[in-house]
């Protein structure tokens, strides 16, 4: 609901384990379905992989999930492949997937706080007129963007070892990231 991992709610989760497929799960008004991921999101022998994914680990963290586990951050690995170009996950996948997903303001509306970023308050409200994204949106949104993730990770994984990157993503930054949260 926020960009403030400390305080945003948690209103779904959205995952994929192979291209073009992609899944969201509402987690209700408290977050309680939650309960039904912590095994997977804590078990150290499941891999995690994720755009960004220092925000996503610290909001579960800041809702007692310890995501454990090798994480594969997309954003993080494409900025060792290519650092000068843009990392944001639209123009990734436009860039090396020549797809281009459903934006954010297409999905959560118009509504900008002063911060220029758009609010999810109202998301888990009841839908009103102009009060809320439609949640259908949401939910094609967050499953397209496990989706998209999960083609990048698989790509971004060999560009690392063509960018003689590896080393420094497994051994360095990726072991970092739990360390930030």
């Amino acid at each position: 609901t926020g960009l403030d991992e400390k305080t945003a709610s948690l209103l779904g989760i959205a995952f994929s384990w192979e291209a073009d497929a992609g899944c969201y799960v509402e987690l209700g008004a408290n977050g309680s379905a939650l309960e039904d991921f912590r095994a997977v999101l804590e078990n150290a022998a499941i891999g995690k992989s994720g755009h960004n994914l220092k925000f996503d680990v610290s909001v579960l963290h800041w809702h007692g999930v310890r995501v454990a586990g090798a994480l594969f951050d997309t954003m993080l690995a494409h900025s060792l492949i290519d650092p000068d170009q843009r990392h944001k996950m639209d123009y990734l996948s436009e860039t090396y997937l020549g797809y281009t997903p459903i934006s954010y303001a297409e999905a959560f509306g118009s509504k900008v706080e002063k911060s220029g970023q758009l609010s999810l308050f109202d998301l888990d409200q009841p839908a009103k007129e102009e009060s809320g994204p439609d949640p259908e949106k949401v939910a094609r949104y967050a499953a397209e963007d496990a989706d998209v993730t999960w083609q990048l990770a698989a790509i971004f994984r060999n560009q690392l070892k063509e960018h003689a990157q590896e080393r420094v993503f497994y051994e360095i930054e990726a072991p970092l990231l739990p360390v930030l949260v």
